[in-house]
């Protein structure tokens, strides 16, 4: 058993935040570098209790998220962790919280390039791709049999690998999916409730405290409760054992 260094609970420095607590100003949300503008008509409603207002998505208004330049927010980045609470309307919802993609182009199948977060009343699945001619599926992520409701959702980016936490609780590991960067490229987009499939595949429900952080986070810096040890057995198998979650490292 070896004595294990994790980070603290110190966040770093988001690069975008929208809480979505006060209507947009000519058509935009804007926090620092970040700006997310409106496409129909903005409609906030309220939240979770002593959470203010949300967003209400649908196919009459979703948001289109760049840097105040109308850069590519994402460019460049690696490891990435985004948070939202969200609550999917129980029907009439097949639709994408988030999505990013290397172009605003309709993808064609078995050549995607895109990271998008399905999100409905009962199941969560990412899906994240760079494929040329087939289709591979090794770095999706995916979470069943969801209640209804408001939940917390925390996607964390690192590399090739992938973590999805729903309520604080992991649900799902990968670790070999495709760099970020090598999905979106330097021009991509980022659009929150809305993807470019056929119609465009609108979410319909709640959003709010939409939060990307420049890192991959940790699971003391997500709020969950830091490891007690990590055990490492044997030459060629290593496992890394925490209190809330064991990760396969590798063999």
């Amino acid at each position: 058993t070896a004595e294990p260094a994790f980070a603290d609970g110190e966040l770093p420095d988001p690069i975008a935040q929208f809480d979505f607590d006060g209507p947009p100003t000519d058509g935009r949300f804007v926090d620092g570098d970040a700006v997310a503008s409106v496409h129909g008509t903005a409609a906030l409603v309220a939240g979770q209790d002593g959470q203010g207002t949300a967003a209400s998505l649908s196919k009459d208004f979703w948001l289109d998220v760049t840097a105040d330049d109308g850069a590519h927010l994402l460019s460049g980045h690696d490891e990435l962790t985004i948070s939202y609470d969200s609550r999917p309307a129980e029907s009439g919802n097949t639709g994408w919280s988030v999505f990013a993609a290397a172009s605003d182009a309709a993808p064609s199948y078995g050549n995607e390039r895109y990271v998008g977060v399905l999100d409905t009343a009962s199941t969560l699945t990412v899906e994240r791709y760079h494929n040329t001619g087939g289709r591979d599926g090794a770095g999706n992520l995916s979470a069943s049999d969801l209640s209804p409701g408001w939940r917390h959702v925390d996607l964390v980016l690192d590399g090739s690998g992938a973590k999805l936490y729903v309520d604080q609780q992991l649900v799902d590991v990968t670790t070999q999916g495709p760099l970020l960067s090598e999905v979106l490229g330097e021009s991509g987009i980022l659009q929150l409730g809305k993807a470019n499939w056929g119609g465009g595949e609108y979410f319909t429900g709640l959003l709010d405290n939409l939060t990307i952080y420049p890192e991959a986070l940790s699971s003391v810096q997500l709020g969950l409760p830091a490891p007690e040890s990590v055990t490492i057995t044997g030459a060629d198998d290593a496992v890394e054992l925490w209190q809330n979650e064991r990760i396969e490292l590798g063999t």
